[in-house]
Formats: structure tokens, sequence, C-alpha cells
């Protein structure tokens, strides 16, 4: 949204731009997402019970700990819990969910037929009505969150937080004393991201954060610190041993890829009221950003 104001007293008129951003957000299916299998190893805890947006208390059943349409292995001590049940290495089918189809089997736009539309960002059956009736899995970080192919991107660029490189994103965060800055949208539009520092000290406010270029096939990898929000990303490597997330993480690589979460003693905790306080969440954030500005000159 453009606003051109009027100009001031002082003979300068400023040319505005106002940009909006508003998610739909579900909520996560599980504290750790993911289309591909998912292999957990070293002592990673990957933890689906609701905790509070610091981590410290568990204050519901929550999720399972992982969701997935492909299948799970277990490795080293790494433990999954969810669903009531603190994390162990030995309740698998009662704390994660394999071969995950993403159909609840319910008609959800009464055309009586049950989830037959692709998770795509398109109006397949033209009722007015976009993917309220998934059979699969969301097709890219965008799709997820009920938005138009780009938005995420577009928005991150207005907003100075859209990366091109994995040196950019970390000269950012190096500007701001090693941490990341809450309630943003993070876009990191580069092929590699490894080793994957996020932020030395949590964010107070929920970010998002986004990994993914234009094939889907960013991966990251080695990924280290903390984060307290919903990570998208196209692949996921190793979370090495102090890396820290609150809230939940989600991949979007083929289900013939495999995504290997765990080296260390990393810990995802499933938050969701983390979730429920993400940028755009609930209605639509802005900032104006000036564009162009001139200043009259004065006239005798």
């Amino acid at each position: 949204v453009i606003i051109e104001p009027t100009k001031t007293p002082e003979g300068t008129a400023v040319v505005a731009e106002l940009s909006t951003f508003s998610i739909t957000y579900g909520g996560a299916r599980a504290a750790i997402v993911s289309r591909g299998p998912v292999k957990t190893s070293g002592s990673i805890l990957i933890d689906g019970r609701d905790h509070d947006t610091t981590g410290a208390t568990v204050t519901g059943i929550g999720v399972p700990g992982v969701a997935t349409m492909a299948t799970v292995t277990m490795t080293g001590a790494s433990k999954i819990g969810g669903t009531g049940i603190a994390p162990t290495s030995t309740e698998l089918p009662l704390t994660a969910v394999e071969n995950d189809s993403w159909k609840d089997f319910i008609d959800q736009d009464s055309d009586l037929a049950i989830d037959e539309e692709p998770f795509d960002g398109i109006d397949n059956d033209n009722d007015g009505e976009i993917d309220e009736d998934v059979q699969g899995y969301p097709s890219s970080p965008d799709i997820m969150l009920k938005l138009p192919e780009g938005t995420l991107k577009a928005y991150a660029q207005t907003q100075n937080t859209y990366f091109a490189s994995h040196a950019a994103f970390d000269a950012y965060i190096s500007a701001n004393g090693g941490s990341l800055p809450g309630g943003s949208v993070f876009f990191l539009d580069f092929d590699t991201f490894s080793p994957a520092n996020l932020s030395a000290v949590m964010n107070e406010t929920p970010s998002i954060l986004v990994h993914h270029n234009a094939t889907g096939t960013a991966s990251m990898t080695n990924a280290h610190k903390n984060f307290k929000g919903l990570i998208l990303a196209d692949k996921v490597g190793h979370l090495n041993g102090d890396f820290y997330l609150i809230g939940s993480l989600m991949s979007f690589s083929p289900a013939t890829v495999t995504n290997n979460y765990g080296n260390g003693n990393a810990t995802i905790l499933y938050s969701s009221t983390v979730l429920g306080n993400l940028p755009g969440s609930g209605g639509t954030s802005g900032l104006a950003r000036i564009r162009s500005w001139h200043r009259s000159a004065s006239t005798p």
C-alpha cells in the first residue's frame, strides 16, 4: 500500500509504503513435522507436550513429538515425547505419528467428497475456498500459512530481514549483538545454511524463520543456538548440542529425503502459546517504510 501524504508545513513531502502481513496458521501437528523420513540421533530431546513461552513448564498434553508422512528411526540416546508422555526412547508409537496422510476424513466443504484437494494454494474444486479439504502435505512454506507464493519473501524484503547469502545473515546477527530480534519474519534464500547459527539469546517475542529456495532444495545443517517460534525449512540436517527451539520445526523436502535431527543434546519443545503469537497471527501487522521524500524550495 503506497501512501502519499500532503506536504507538511515545512514543505516536505513523503511517499511511504505500508507493508501488511497476515497469516492463517492452524497450529502444528507436532513439535517436528516432516514430509520425508525422520531420523533422530545423539541425545536430542523432542517434546511435543505443551510448554509455556519459556519452555520451563509443561502446560498440557500437547501434540506428538514427531509427525511424518514416512517413518521415524530413533538411534543413540535420542528421546521423543508428546501427547502427555515425557520424552522417552521406548514409547515411539505413542509419541510420534508415522505415515501421516494429512487427511482428517471430514467433508469440510459439504461437497460429498472427503480430503479431495491437494495442499497447493489453489481452489481446485471451484467452491471459493482454498485448501479447505486437503489430502496431502503443503507444497511450500507460503502455502502452509495460507499465503500466495512469494508472500513471505516479499514481506521479509520490506522489513530488511531477507537474506540472499549465508554471509549476509551472519552479518545481520553480528550487527544485532549476536542475537535475532523477536516478532520478525526471516527469509533465508540460499542453498546451504551450515553451520546454522541462530540467536545467542532466546528472542522474547516469537518469530518465523524460513530457509527455502526456488527449487525447494535448501539444506539447513549443523544448527546451533536459540530460536522461539516457527522454523520452516526445505531440508534439515543435524541440530547440534546447544540448539534450543521453543515452538515447532517443519520441513518440506520430498518423501524420499531423510531429515536427520540430532547430533548432541539439542532440544525442541512444542508451545501452542508461542505458535499462537507468530508475526501476523490473528490479524494484520504492518510497517511504514519511507520510499522517497523531497523538500520544496522556498519562493520569494
